[in-house]
């Protein structure tokens, strides 16, 4: 504990392009056999299956064994389990600066706000104000959700389009009406909400994703049509989650399985409820707010789409991280513009957003990791239920050292995920708050440790983030 570890994990590329460069050396001044190599290398690398990492064939400690083994159990493929415009000037209320508020909010004043409230007053424009600050990157959704009322993903993502409707046409009632829904429908089951995979992550993650894609490289190389695409995907990657991970599906011959093949289940579920969504509405409301797009944008809209929710499954992430790390390393100035290399930035955008709490303010970052710790907690429970040993991190009774868990994941999955990006794009907080936090769980180990009160802990973390969740309601209310 301490610092955090760079583990390096080596793929097939990696391997032979290592070999590759011993091979230049030996040579020397050769031309035709550095030209050859070259030949390889760029053949190579147009293999996106040579990008994988196995990490079961890792050298690994036994210390982190069970979390690369919750890495792979993230996947279908179990490891131990099987093998495989209008305006609507009525919505300003008496007193409020409609000039600045339509300057600022165009689409929601356009549109309107939800759940049948008519007018904004004093309350709604300090939540305006604080919407104004979404592209910033400790931007806490968190505290968004309690001043919206709870509806994170509905202002987040006006706002968010807000940009694009002088590029296309929305239909705004269809826009309003898909928003609404996805909100309140967020989880497979409406009437039970998931403890981490909500709407209030599809609302942190869309943030994130626009934190990023506004950067001036990713900003740069992106057109509309990705921006748009990378924003409504960001929010919808989720859309209908379960609750549970990819095995426990798999394992439990869940319909979804059955449907998908056991192969990245939960991310092609979601990829096809977004867009069953948006061509079919719901009880017969029209939600498809792209019919604006033309034939081949909208194919290019839904291909990019799928491409990044399949990216999201961490059992197959580190050929995505490969694959961009290969990209970093030519440098920036080297970056194409081919399809290709335009998909692999919108990939890895989401990808970072979807882990990035750690790289959050702290505050923030406990409360998603006491979210998620009662997730993984409930599907050990129902794993139980059934008979089934819990998966890794899920069984509450054993897995009680929460601060080892949060530094394992930065370890294994965000510090891979995120540390690339970052330093390319020269944003300092996501490493320093990633650093930050992990300095602090190592911390905290160590005090548990030594009080002998590691099975505490988690309720030490929970008592804490309840009293800063009321620390946010008051704030909140005085807004």
């Amino acid at each position: 504990f301490g610092e955090m570890r760079e583990i390096k994990f080596m793929s097939p590329m990696n391997i032979v392009l290592t070999t590759i460069e011993k091979i230049k050396v030996a040579v020397g001044d050769d031309d035709l056999v550095i030209d050859a190599l070259k030949t390889i290398e760029e053949t190579l690398q147009n293999n996106e299956d040579l990008n994988k990492v196995d990490i079961q064939k890792q050298d690994l400690t036994d210390k982190d064994k069970e979390l690369a083994q919750f890495v792979m159990s993230t996947g279908g493929n179990a490891m131990g389990a099987r093998d495989r415009a209008r305006s609507v000037p009525s919505i300003l209320s008496d007193g409020i600066d409609s000039e600045k508020i339509r300057g600022e909010n165009a689409l929601i004043t356009q549109i309107g706000l939800p759940d049948g409230q008519l007018l904004i007053g004093s309350k709604q424009v300090e939540m305006l104000d604080y919407l104004n600050m979404f592209e910033d990157w400790n931007f806490d959704t968190h505290l968004f959700s309690l001043m919206s009322s709870g509806r994170p993903i509905y202002y987040l993502l006006l706002k968010h389009l807000d940009k694009y409707t002088d590029y296309y046409d929305f239909d705004l009632d269809a826009l309003k009406s898909f928003a609404i829904h996805i909100e309140d429908s967020y989880c497979y089951d409406p009437t039970k909400t998931n403890a981490y995979h909500n709407n209030l992550h599809g609302a942190d993650v869309m943030q994130t994703v626009g934190c990023l894609i506004k950067h001036k490289f990713v900003n740069g190389k992106l057109g509309n049509l990705e921006k748009l695409s990378s924003i409504v995907t960001a929010v919808c990657h989720d859309y209908r989650h379960k609750g549970v991970n990819n095995a426990f599906l798999v394992n439990t011959s869940d319909v979804l399985a059955l449907t998908h093949n056991d192969q990245s289940v939960l991310e092609r579920f979601h990829a096809s409820e977004m867009f069953i969504t948006l061509k079919n509405g719901h009880n017969g409301v029209n939600m498809n707010f792209l019919e604006c797009l033309s034939t081949e944008d909208y194919k290019h809209f839904r291909s990019s789409s799928i491409d990044m929710i399949l990216a999201t499954d961490l059992s197959v992430g580190y050929k995505y991280i490969t694959k961009f790390k290969n990209y970093k390393e030519k440098g920036i100035e080297q970056w194409g513009n081919k399809p290709d290399d335009i998909l692999i930035l919108m990939q890895m955008c989401l990808k970072v957003a979807d882990v990035s709490h750690p790289s959050k303010e702290l505050k923030a970052h406990k409360a998603w990791s006491v979210m998620i710790t009662e997730e993984f907690y409930n599907q050990g429970d129902l794993e139980k239920e059934r008979g089934l040993a819990p998966s890794p991190l899920c069984d509450r009774v054993k897995n009680f050292d929460i601060p080892k868990s949060q530094t394992g994941f930065i370890d294994f999955v965000v510090s891979p995920t995120i540390k690339d990006i970052a330093t390319m794009l020269e944003i300092t907080e996501i490493l320093d708050n990633l650093k930050s936090n992990y300095m602090y769980w190592s911390t905290r180990h160590e005090e548990h440790v030594q009080a002998d009160t590691l099975k505490q802990s988690y309720k030490q973390m929970c008592d804490e983030v309840e009293a800063d969740n009321k620390e946010r309601a008051s704030s909140a209310l005085l807004q």
